[in-house]
């Protein structure tokens, strides 16, 4: 199918409630004894054997850091205040892949659920969002996480996505050229660059081009964890793909 795809790291929980990619390099997908998130240097990992004989090939490599798209579609960057009891779970989970941002996979009972529930939807952190600050903070996800944990009010800037909905079919072009990266119990599939392909030739003609940095989130209207996402990539000979896709 002419993906490549490569497993950066697990998931870790502190005791500021927050949940974030996080492993030592050795450490394999599902151990929790991972370094603090600072430590942390990703490695990559391959999908199954059984997505290799499906089509899906693999190359292993570090994530690279990846700046989202072109701005061509009306995606926002949206600032979000939020003020949060020093006692209170933080209860997010973050998907932190990337080198300068951070995206929310989930929102889980805690301070920031609380805060969504008693404010108005445009003063919300929601999920999908990409936090790219927080306070001064900016350029360096691990410092984006330290801000976090140690502050009680967050001025957030965010990307805000809009959703592409892509079909394609594998009959006419089996190769999809998508370089991909994610965690493996994220909800999502970063699109690191895209080489010749279905997607590339798809772009040529779309209004709202599929690029690097965007995420997959929903294959052939399955929505899961990426080891999902993945598998469901080898079934049939027709893709839809739902994308989430960030302005600058």
């Amino acid at each position: 199918m002419g993906v490549q795809s490569s497993c950066c790291c697990t998931d870790k929980n502190d005791d500021a409630g927050l949940l974030v990619a996080a492993r030592k390099p050795g450490d394999r997908p599902g151990d929790e004894k991972d370094a603090e998130l600072a430590d942390c240097t990703p490695a990559a990992y391959s999908i199954p054997d059984e997505a290799k004989v499906a089509g899906l090939t693999t190359e292993p490599r570090p994530p690279n850091a990846v700046s989202a798209g072109n701005g061509t579609v009306a995606a926002s960057e949206m600032s979000v205040i939020i003020e949060r009891q020093p006692d209170m779970t933080i209860g997010l989970n973050l998907d932190a892949i990337e080198e300068h941002a951070a995206f929310v996979d989930d929102i889980l009972g805690g301070a920031i659920r609380s805060w969504n529930d008693a404010h108005a939807d445009h003063a919300q952190l929601k999920r999908y969002d990409r936090i790219i600050a927080i306070n001064d903070v900016q350029g360096n996800t691990n410092a984006l996480l330290a801000e976090m944990r140690k502050s009680v009010r967050w001025h957030l800037r965010v990307h805000r996505p809009t959703e592409l909905r892509l079909s394609m079919d594998l009959e006419r072009n089996p190769t999809l050229g998508l370089d991909l990266k994610y965690s493996p119990n994220g909800v999502s599939l970063l699109v690191s660059s895209i080489g010749d392909g279905a997607i590339k030739e798809w772009n040529k003609t779309a209004s709202h081009p599929c690029v690097p940095g965007d995420r997959i989130i929903e294959v052939n209207g399955r929505r899961g964890n990426a080891p999902s996402l993945l598998q469901a990539a080898t079934q049939g000979d027709r893709l839809e793909l739902v994308i989430l896709h960030f302005a600058t």
